[in-house]
């Protein structure tokens, strides 16, 4: 039996060695594109998520919910038109607390605060009590019959629908979302950081932190753009792009902060791998080691 010579079985192994370090490397390569991707979508969805939670925190939430039921209920309109024919039905009351006919939300004033406060006084009132029952109950409060129905494209509905979100429901909702979602982007960090070394750390965590940023940026830069642009002379149209724009700042700033940062990280791990390659020594170890593995021998 002929028998192969030794020199073909080493070169038989080397190839199936070379083989296998590149098949290693590619899999390990696509291990970290998905963990790339898992980090930017989970910085994405958190970021979103938290801004979600600092636009219902309760101070920033019943001020904002005060400016859009000023709108929607016309309070100032009614207790101009009516404000009158609101007090004699105080008087004639013999309930001590009573709610204002008319007035679409069912707070609760007492006959002397309507009696005794002016317009402006009373109005006050309302919103602030009105605010604060809607943030516990949601749209609800303004549906008494159960039968409301208005059109998500109208721009009453755009405003009810972004009533109805500003809630304590939804700050318990945005509250866990951001902590299930800070947990997956601290997980991906650290397993990406694992598959890596050097100053690679710093250039592709930052770049998989700034993919998720850019996203959510270019939309919140998108909305203003349009709402910007929204040109109406009706001071309701006003009011919603107002409110609208309030909200819309809170990621829009939380987007652009956290792309800085990241687009500030990944600069300073592509500066710093090259300075520590070039003044480094031969091996500068700013290399993850799929790439380094993968580099066929000349």
């Amino acid at each position: 039996m002929q028998r192969r010579p030794r020199r073909a079985l080493q070169g038989d192994d080397s190839v199936r060695s070379r083989i296998q370090t590149r098949v290693s490397a590619e899999n390990r390569r696509g291990s970290r594109t998905l963990v790339m991707a898992t980090l930017a979508l989970s910085i994405f969805l958190l970021l979103g998520a938290l801004s979600l939670f600092q636009v219902t925190a309760p101070e920033r939430a019943t001020s904002l919910l005060r400016q859009g039921i000023a709108s929607a209920t016309e309070v100032d309109l009614l207790l101009a038109q009516d404000g009158d024919t609101i007090r004699r039905f105080a008087e004639a009351s013999k309930d001590p607390v009573i709610g204002v006919p008319g007035y679409p939300v069912t707070v609760a004033v007492t006959r002397e605060e309507v009696l005794k406060n002016n317009n402006d006084q009373l109005a006050n009132l309302l919103l602030d009590r009105s605010a604060a029952l809607v943030y516990r109950q949601g749209l609800a409060a303004f549906d008494v019959t159960g039968a409301q129905s208005v059109s998500l494209f109208s721009a009453q509905g755009l405003l009810d629908l972004l009533i109805g979100r500003l809630s304590a429901s939804t700050h318990d909702h945005a509250r866990q979302a951001s902590l299930v979602f800070a947990a997956i982007a601290a997980l991906s960090a650290i397993v990406l950081s694992i598959q890596l070394q050097g100053f690679a750390r710093l250039r592709v965590l930052g770049q998989a932190v700034l993919i998720g940023a850019i996203p959510g940026l270019l939309f919140c830069l998108g909305a203003t753009f349009i709402l910007d642009r929204l040109g109406s002379n009706d001071p309701f149209v006003s009011d919603i792009r107002s409110l609208v724009r309030s909200v819309i700042d809170v990621p829009a700033r939380n987007y652009a902060v956290v792309a800085i940062g990241a687009a500030i990280v990944m600069a300073s791990g592509i500066v710093l791998g090259l300075v520590s390659k070039r003044f480094g020594p031969a091996k500068s170890g700013d290399e993850d080691w799929s790439e380094a593995e993968y580099e066929p021998e000349s």
